[in-house]
């Protein structure tokens, strides 16, 4: 070893730091302003602070900005090692995937950036607007979805891409590769069911937090008439569901088409290595005992538990939506 060399410091060390900040960041997105804003008393923005849906939205936050923070290490390094892979050429498909990057980015902004935006242009009519109390409230909760889809969304959902382009293309794809990038699939479909399970429930927890203003604190509206201040209606519990099931077909429509290809090259891999036969040379018993296990091996021939299992990832949006709405 050379004098100068310094130890790499481990996996965890690094996931500790980026929790850590990811927490700073959770935290000060929910800290508390010292004033009031134009059409809401301090008095509301006090007692909304201090309800214990408040709080619930606040831990969720802090989990989810740590989480947010941590993701990417596995998603940048996935997609960083499949881009350097020496038996993948993703330059004719660069157009192409920065293409698909930035309309995957605008579909997934969609459930998170309307109401805000319209907030922002006075578009809203007034009791919505005060169902946002806090100063700058508009802002706030547009930085986790900004993380999450810079930070894990868009790397995780490349990567995918690419290992399809990988399966396609490599010519002499054996079961080790094959196996490798099946695994390097589920991690990343796993990562993009949590980011996208974990941003429907802190939806879920601000609407109940902000729900909790509807009865006790309407009286503290500034010049409003508590009768028109309903958050159930500005806020229904169904669109908290709506925007889980739009985010399952998001991951759906990135990870769909990668299964599909993974099977078709699986069942052929399987063809190649143990072709069909009307008299196997190892007899009928033996050929057809060495197919089923390389079939489960590669996974193109599972049962409906297995695939069950397989699939939970991309339903973790659509769970946490239904999750919220229960609770709500």
């Amino acid at each position: 070893m050379e004098a100068d060399s310094k130890p790499v410091p481990d996996t965890f060390f690094w996931v500790f730091v980026f929790g850590a900040i990811g927490a700073v960041i959770g935290v000060c997105i929910l800290a508390s302003w010292p004033w009031a804003t134009p059409e809401v008393s301090k008095n509301t923005i006090e007692a909304f602070m201090n309800t214990k849906e408040f709080d619930v939205w606040r831990v969720i936050v802090l989990i989810t900005a740590s989480l947010f923070l941590v993701l990417p290490l596995p998603a940048w390094t996935s997609l960083k090692k499949l881009w350097e892979d020496t038996s993948i050429d993703p330059r004719p498909d660069t157009i192409r995937l920065g293409i698909s990057a930035v309309i995957l980015l605008i579909l997934f902004a969609l459930p998170f950036i309307v109401e805000p935006i319209l907030a922002c242009f006075d578009k809203l009519e007034i009791p919505r607007k005060l169902s946002r109390p806090l100063p700058g409230h508009n802002l706030r909760v547009l930085i986790l979805p900004i993380i999450g889809a810079l930070g894990t969304l868009l790397p995780a959902s490349l990567g995918i891409w690419l290992l399809q382009a990988a399966i396609e293309k490599k010519d002499s794809l054996n079961v080790k590769d094959y196996l490798r990038f099946r695994e390097q699939l589920q991690q990343l479909l796993l990562i993009l069911g949590v980011i996208l399970g974990l941003a429907v429930l802190v939806t879920g927890a601000e609407r109940l937090a902000l729900t909790a203003l509807m009865h006790p604190f309407a009286d503290l509206i500034k010049g409003e008439n508590p009768l028109r201040f309903n958050l159930e209606t500005a806020y229904p519990a169904i669109r908290v569901l709506a925007s889980g099931a739009y985010l399952t077909m998001l991951v759906a429509l990135i990870y769909v088409p990668t299964f599909a290809s993974f099977r078709k090259v699986g069942l052929e891999l399987v063809n190649k290595l143990l072709p069909p036969s009307d008299k196997p040379a190892k007899g009928w018993e033996t050929y057809n005992k060495e197919r089923k296990a390389l079939e489960e091996l590669l996974q193109v021939k599972v049962s409906a538990r297995k695939s069950l299992e397989t699939m939970v990832p991309l339903l973790l949006p659509l769970l946490g939506g239904l999750t919220s709405t229960l609770l709500g």
